[in-house]
């Protein structure tokens, strides 16, 4: 029987474990495991409704990384991005955001979508054994990958996480990009990675007023351009403009595999 290979490493000789798809870290910043907390899971992949689940946390797992993985780059990741991003996520204003805290944010946003795909049926899969790996090994998200990362904050009422995520096909059914889109509290990323659009400074996407909702973190700007970001955008993101931000790559032939989970009155 074929060993199971870890997702970044490529080691099957390592256990491979059970990964979060959101940290433990975060549930707390909600109050989860508090008296009364209960979150609401609902998924859904290619097309198909699995029943909602509740749990007292963020607890939605995939088996991907091995353990050496889990426990050490992984783990050493959360704990970078961890006193950067929940200052976002509790909705405290006015962030003013470095090169480098923009760089750790876009290495974890895109390892994030990489764990969340594993939701998704093995045909379904738009990241190559390869680029995980580039993720592992390099400090920043790897540029011959195509990805772009984008920040906003969340205005809706959001007590846990929303997310949608899909890799985009045409016509011949071939797998061209992926996308994900999360609200973590007020904290929302979207991420697409298209292996053709490495070296573009232009995606192309749908009309929309992106600009006052999303400030870009990665790929960087040149260097004559400012390197800090201020934080949040102009505008919050409603939860309409949260579909909408979703949907504006999306072209023909799409397979969605949206996941959320939210605070249960």
């Amino acid at each position: 029987m074929a060993k199971t290979v870890c997702g970044f490493c490529e080691s099957t000789t390592e256990k491979i474990t059970y990964e979060h798809v959101f940290a433990e870290w975060i549930g707390p910043l909600f109050g989860a495991r508090q008296p009364g907390m209960v979150v609401r899971h609902t998924l859904k992949l290619d097309d198909t409704a699995i029943p909602p689940r509740f749990s007292y946390g963020l607890d939605h797992r995939v088996r991907m990384p091995c353990r050496r993985c889990n426990t050490g780059w992984m783990s050493g990741l959360e704990d970078i991005v961890k006193p950067i991003i929940t200052p976002m996520i509790q909705g405290h204003v006015g962030r003013l955001l470095t090169l480098s805290d923009q760089v750790v944010i876009a290495r974890w946003a895109v390892k994030t979508a990489m764990v969340v795909e594993y939701m998704m049926k093995v045909e379904k899969r738009y990241f190559t054994q390869a680029e995980r790996r580039s993720v592992m090994d390099d400090a920043t998200p790897a540029r011959h990958i195509g990805a772009h990362v984008w920040l906003g904050r969340y205005g809706s009422q959001n007590y846990g996480v929303l997310g949608l995520i899909s890799s985009l096909t045409f016509e011949d059914r071939i797998l061209r990009a992926h996308v994900s889109t999360f609200a973590v509290g007020q904290f929302t990323v979207q991420v697409l990675v298209e292996r053709h659009s490495v070296g573009k400074a232009i995606i192309a996407a749908r009309p929309g007023p992106w600009d006052e909702l999303l400030i870009p973190i990665w790929p960087p700007p040149p260097l004559l351009h400012r390197t800090r970001q201020f934080w949040p955008p102009q505008l919050s993101i409603t939860e309409r403009d949260f579909n909408a931000l979703f949907e504006r790559f999306l072209a023909l032939g799409v397979q969605r595999g949206p996941y959320r989970a939210h605070r249960t009155p």
